[in-house]
């Protein structure tokens, strides 16, 4: 079955034009923001955001599998890392599924960049999420090497 073209709206306020469909799928517009992205899931009943600032009072190390953890309703959150002298190698930062869109991984970024700056070390974010966040947050561009 052949799937009909995506319209697309012009830039300049001209007519639509066609555009191919992508790998057999159809775009079609989200009921929740219209546009052709899918929206965030909702989030459940009961679920809430990680808001509260923990600093790194509940970020720890666990040196024996080189990764900051922090748990959060009996689920971890973690960042794996390599030390190499004062830079701390960001490889990997993942969130439980149910913890993901609550802030968990982020509150896990703050703990990570504020045990960096006390020990007087700097990131190199590998991860593309450590990386964006650290970008996101002025207050420790100072960190990145």
């Amino acid at each position: 079955m052949r799937l009909p073209p995506v319209r697309a709206h012009d830039v300049q306020g001209q007519a639509d034009r066609a555009l191919p469909p992508r790998a057999g799928r159809r775009v079609e517009r989200c009921p929740r923001n219209g546009n052709g992205r899918a929206a965030l899931p909702e989030r459940r009943r009961g679920e809430q955001r990680v808001t509260q600032d923990i600093g790194h009072a509940g970020v720890r190390d666990n040196p024996a599998r080189r990764r900051f953890e922090l748990e959060i309703d009996g689920q971890v959150v973690f960042a794996d890392y390599d030390r190499s002298g004062t830079r701390l190698v960001i490889r990997h930062v993942e969130a439980p599924p149910a913890l993901r869109g609550t802030g968990a991984a982020g509150a896990l970024m703050r703990g990570v960049a504020e045990i960096a700056r006390s020990e007087g070390c700097t990131i190199v974010p590998l991860c593309s999420y450590a990386g964006a966040w650290l970008r996101r947050h002025a207050e420790y561009h100072d960190l990145l090497a």
